[in-house]
């Protein structure tokens, strides 16, 4: 499916039905951080499948809803799980929620990801802020585009400038994220490549939506989690259960970093 404007707006007709006018900060929550919502009172759950043109996720500990929340007056959607292209879905549905975001107003984009470690460097439990991405996965989500907008200048696409606050506060590292189609995980061959093309972490997702959102003139802070070593280093175990174990110590600081950033004025 390409970019579809009628379907963006029927969903976001559906939205204002329940209430949601427009929203201030988008956040998506990767494995591990679905407990993130359980500390905001007053929440709205919309599961994905009620919302047109969204669908459940079909991967094993990722939940599938959109949660409005309001914080010191900053209106917030946090989306639970989201739709990757290697379960079937095209570029644009796969970022279809930021789009849906992005003609409801929003602003800022809060993205997270569970990511294997392709820097040396980095161990399971780490977490790294992305300060840019390099794309292996095709088509475009603005594919379908006609004007000239669709031509997004992906310079600067992360905004690190609390990267030196949230490094001294939790340790976290920064890098280079990759994104690949998946499902399956990457050989160390593919590993090596990633590595010297400048790779830190890899990943199945994010990328789209940060296109979709610097399309939308969002600005997007992310993050990946750090489940395994990658393909063919020392250490690497590549099993989805032990990514989810992985992901849930990792979310737990994770969801510390996104409660202080959700409390600042400016995101």
């Amino acid at each position: 499916m390409l970019y579809n404007k009628e379907l963006i707006l029927e969903s976001m007709s559906f939205l204002k039905s329940k209430g949601i006018e427009s929203v201030d900060t988008v956040v998506v929550l990767g494995s591990g951080l679905s407990h993130l919502v359980d500390q905001f009172p007053n929440t709205m759950v919309i599961p994905y499948d009620d919302i047109p043109g969204m669908h459940a996720s079909s991967v094993k500990g990722h939940d599938s809803a959109l949660i409005y929340i309001t914080i010191n007056n900053k209106k917030i959607v946090v989306l639970k799980g989201r739709m990757h292209m290697y379960e079937g879905y095209s570029a644009f549905q796969s970022s279809f929620a930021i789009a849906l975001m992005g003609e409801l107003k929003a602003r800022q984009l809060i993205v997270t990801n569970a990511a294997g470690g392709l820097n040396p460097e980095f161990n399971p439990g780490d977490i790294m802020m992305i300060e840019d991405h390099i794309k292996t996965q095709f088509p475009s989500p603005l594919e379908g585009i006609l004007t000239n907008d669709r031509f997004v200048d992906m310079q600067n696409a992360y905004d690190i400038s609390l990267y030196d606050e949230l490094q001294q506060k939790y340790q976290i590292k920064k890098g280079v994220y990759v994104s690949t189609l998946g499902p399956q995980y990457e050989t160390p061959a593919e590993v090596r490549h990633f590595r010297n093309m400048g790779g830190d972490t890899v990943g199945m997702s994010t990328v789209m939506e940060t296109i979709m959102a610097r399309y939308y003139r969002m600005k997007v802070v992310g993050f990946s989690m750090i489940t395994n070593k990658a393909s063919g280093l020392p250490g690497a175990v590549l099993a989805h259960t032990d990514v989810i174990e992985q992901a849930n110590k990792a979310g737990k600081i994770l969801s510390n970093i996104i409660s202080d950033l959700l409390q600042k004025d400016n995101i």
